[in-house]
């Protein structure tokens, strides 16, 4: 039974010109956004031709089709006389409902001769496009090698300051500076203005950091929970009164100087407690010009030839690297979004381009889902698409707490500032969607009580307040999950040690590593709760906790999934897992060891995988035995040493059988 729509969700269908929906978890937002399309469709006489709806995975785009099209099919049934209902089912399949990626390769398709691209230009792998960029970036530094130019020297010198002995450093720099410019909207533009403010021989862009840091810090003190401290201590006045202006550099120096006064003469346990503000202090003191210093323009001297060259280096292997994958008959994903902008955007006169605007005719209403992980470079795509003024005709919907891209240079500011601007602007609206459906109520509590703590603008520039209060949705119909006469935990807290320590579980839990031990404690406790019969809700009847109930969740699974599987499997919980690359399978690491000390068997840490690998199956404890008995010699000399000296012991016979089969 499909609840009934929340009055916060009503006006979020209805309301028109650009909109907002800030949408907690769980908080019906993919429903809200169908709604609202059918609502165009079935009561506007909107076409879902002159419809975009963008979301983040192709496998939400499914979704979100798949909903319109059982809708579409229940409203023709009901009245088959209503052409324009069967029109649109009809038609669904070529409505643009997708990955904005997906639109921009429609639309670079569409006009690959404006471009100059091969009409049969493909998407490459990003296994491919890792391949070109380190043959790309090798063939840049190459050419500075074989010229012994001032790059050449100025690579050599940051790498001698680092104690680098290669240029990897060097060319993942290059690389992510390139992929920073490719988030942006004009990315010659941004390496233009870089140039020129790094161009004279004027410090006043190390000055504006400077200030910009002092003022975030200042800021970040004054709302601290330490501020009483502060306060009681005298230090908040001083605090209050820094006034740091490019201008003001020699009071601002004074004021901090007074501050460090201060430090002499508080009592021991308020010094203590205010360590790092103090620290901040000394810092900030010792960058600061003096009469007879300026650390600031010692340090842009220092720095900039350095910045120059890493800049120019990026736009060269931007050079290198499209001429790569042109010539592999293929674009990137970045590549779709810069060449749809070109499309779009005219960047010289600031405006959309006749292409923009034939496509502003053409689309009514412009969806956009999970806005908080959108980059600058992917709001001027929307930008340019879509209408403004009276006509505005953008609905978005995302939460900027559930953003988790930043590894791939979401701008969630772009979100938020979205938020606060369509609060005020006429023809505009932000609302919020609080109410969840899909959690406990016990659950909404211990996750507004932890946040409302932990989310601070000065620490994560994110508020969890009242707007941000995640509600227990449709309680009539869900009332066998509030928190009322239920008082079992709905959260448990595992804090895994990462020294080693008697376990009570499981001995042996005391020789892995952190990992391994984090993996087998919670197979134990998934394994204990389905051998209990732990009681779940589904369709509002209770049921046993089936192993399909559960799931891990890793902050980063690459490095992790492997021994994960491997602990699930040997205490017999069912897993299952995305793999990593090919390369990358524990297995296939086991054989690439073996390979390397077949190669060289003087390389301890291959030979040391080997031997804790399925292989061997050596413990920690027997490895650290070997080792204690022949401690500066390579641990193949080592190994082989203790296999004859100890034919007889278990640990013996374990490794001279290895050694045998290995040999053999």
């Amino acid at each position: 039974m499909t609840t009934p729509l929340t009055k916060e969700q009503a006006i979020a269908i209805e309301t028109t010109g650009n909109c907002l929906v800030v949408a907690g978890a769980g908080a019906g937002k993919t429903r809200v956004l169908v709604e609202r399309c059918l609502s165009l469709v079935r009561h506007q006489g909107v076409s879902l031709q002159n419809v975009l709806i963008v979301t983040f995975t192709e496998a939400a785009a499914g979704e979100i089709r798949a909903r319109l099209r059982n809708a579409l099919e229940s409203a023709v049934a009901e009245d088959p006389s209503n052409w324009h209902l069967a029109e649109e089912l009809a038609m669904l399949d070529v409505a643009c409902i997708g990955t904005l990626h997906a639109f921009c390769l429609r639309l670079v398709r569409e006009h690959f001769y404006e471009l100059g691209l091969d009409p049969e230009f493909a998407v490459l792998a990003e296994d491919h496009t890792r391949f070109l960029a380190k043959q790309s970036i090798e063939a840049v530094l190459k050419r500075h090698y074989g010229a012994e130019d001032e790059i050449m020297h100025l690579i050599h010198r940051a790498l001698a300051a680092e104690g680098e002995t290669t240029d990897r450093r060097v060319q993942e720099l290059v690389i992510s500076v390139h992929r920073y410019a490719q988030t942006l909207p004009s990315p010659n533009a941004w390496f233009a203005d870089q140039i020129r403010r790094l161009a004279g021989p004027d410090c006043s862009l190390w000055d504006a950091w400077l200030i910009q840091a002092l003022l975030e810090w200042q800021g970040e003190w004054q709302s601290s929970p330490l501020g009483q401290v502060l306060e009681r201590s005298g230090l908040l006045s001083l605090l209050t009164g820094l006034r740091p202006t490019p201008s003001n550099h020699f009071e601002t120096k004074v004021t901090l100087s007074a501050i460090l006064g201060k430090r002499e003469t508080l009592p021991r346990e308020q010094v203590k407690v205010l360590e790092h503000f103090f620290d901040d202090v000394e810092f900030f003191h010792s960058v600061l010009p003096s009469e007879t210093a300026n650390p600031l323009q010692e340090d842009f001297d220092r720095s900039r030839p350095f910045v120059m060259c890493w800049l120019q280096l990026a736009q060269e292997f931007e050079t290198e690297f499209t001429a790569s994958k042109r010539s592999a008959g293929g674009v990137d994903f970045p590549d779709l979004e810069q060449l749809a902008l070109r499309l779009l955007w005219d960047t010289e006169a600031k405006k959309p381009t006749h292409i923009a605007e034939v496509w502003r005719k053409r689309l009514a209403h412009i969806l956009v889902d999970e806005y908080q992980d959108i980059n600058a470079a992917q709001d001027r795509i929307v930008g340019a698409l879509a209408r403004e003024g009276a006509d505005s005709n953008r609905f978005l919907v995302g939460d900027v707490k559930q953003s988790i891209y930043g590894f791939r240079l979401a701008e969630p500011a772009i979100f938020q500032s979205y938020e606060a601007l369509w609060k005020k602007a006429p023809g505009a609206t932000s609302l919020y969607l609080q109410n969840n459906f899909r959690s406990h109520e016990g659950i909404l509590h211990f996750v507004n009580a932890l946040f409302s703590e932990i989310m601070q603008p000065a620490v994560g520039g994110i508020e969890y307040g009242n707007e941000s209060l995640l509600k227990f949705g449709a309680p009539d119909t869900r009332s066998h999950l509030r928190a009322s006469g239920d008082s079992s935990p709905v959260v448990h807290l595992q804090i895994v040690a990462s020294a080693k320590a008697s376990v009570s579980e499981e001995d042996s839990l005391a020789a892995m590593s952190n990992t391994a031990r984090e993996a087998r404690l919670l197979a134990i406790k998934l394994d204990a709760f389905r051998k209990e019969g732990k009681t779940i809700w589904e369709d509002g009847r209770p049921r046993p906790v089936d192993w399909k109930d559960m799931v891990v969740f890793l902050r980063s699974p690459r490095s992790k999934v492997e021994t994960f599987l491997r602990e699930f499997d040997r205490v017999g919980v069912p897993a299952s897992a995305r793999q990593t690359g090919f390369f990358e399978a524990m297995e296939v690491q086991d054989v690439l060891n073996v390979l390397r000390i077949i190669d060289n068997p003087e390389q301890d840490i291959p030979l040391l995988a080997v031997l804790a690998s399925p292989f061997a199956a050596l413990t920690p404890d027997e490895l650290a035995v070997i080792r204690a008995e022949s401690r500066k010699v390579p641990f193949w000399t080592a190994f082989t040493a203790y296999c004859r000296a100890h034919p007889e012991t278990v640990l013996g016979k374990k490794t001279l059988r290895f050694e045998v089969r290995f040999n053999s």
